[in-house]
Formats: C-alpha cells, structure tokens, sequence
C-alpha cells in the first residue's frame, strides 16, 4: 500500500460522499490513524506524523480549505512550533522530509 501524502491528508474530505444532508449533523469526528509497518525509526515517526496532524487538523476542522501550495507555506509556522517542543520534522539536509522515507537512527 502506498503511503499517504501530506496532500493526500490535507485533501481529505471528512464527510462520507453521499450523505444524506439530514445525517450530515451525526458525524461527529473524524480520526487519523498511522500504521507503523513500514515506519522503521522514532525519527521517521515524527517525521511523518506531526505534518500530518497539522493537515488533518484543517481538513477535519475547517469549513473552507485554502490551495493546498497555501497550507504548505503556513506549516512552516507550525514547523517551527513543533521544533521548538523538541519534535523532529525536517532532517537537517533539508526541507520537506515528510515528503522522503529515512532510514536514520535516531
């Protein structure tokens, strides 16, 4: 199974196609799983997961989306929060590591 991308997660659409506009009110959440099969290190996890959340956060929480090219600049904000909580997103050769598949030791 392909991973799924940072604009896969911030593309996803919370409500079931189909839904009857009078049930739309019943759902009440939405959920993010990560399965970690293939995750091979605490480091990748984080640096999968974190930008993740952060585009899960506005795909279930937002009633309008901005261009996903907008949500990519505004992560950076995000990115620098996450660092600051000692929290691994970027490797330091360079950005956009949740887009690359490490192998690094912690």
């Amino acid at each position: 199974m392909p991973a799924v991308s940072l604009r896969d997660v911030y593309e996803y659409d919370p409500m079931p196609a189909g839904l009857d506009p009078v049930e739309r009110p019943h759902v009440l959440g939405a959920q993010c799983n990560m399965w970690t099969e293939y995750v091979t290190t605490p480091r990748q996890l984080q640096q999968m997961v974190f930008p993740r959340m952060c585009a899960f956060a506005e795909a279930v929480w937002c009633t309008r989306r901005d261009p996903f090219e907008t949500f990519e600049k505004r992560l950076a904000t995000h990115v620098e929060r996450l660092q600051a909580l000692d929290i691994d997103v970027f490797r330091p050769r360079g950005s956009h590591a949740w887009r690359r598949r490490t192998t690094e030791a912690l």
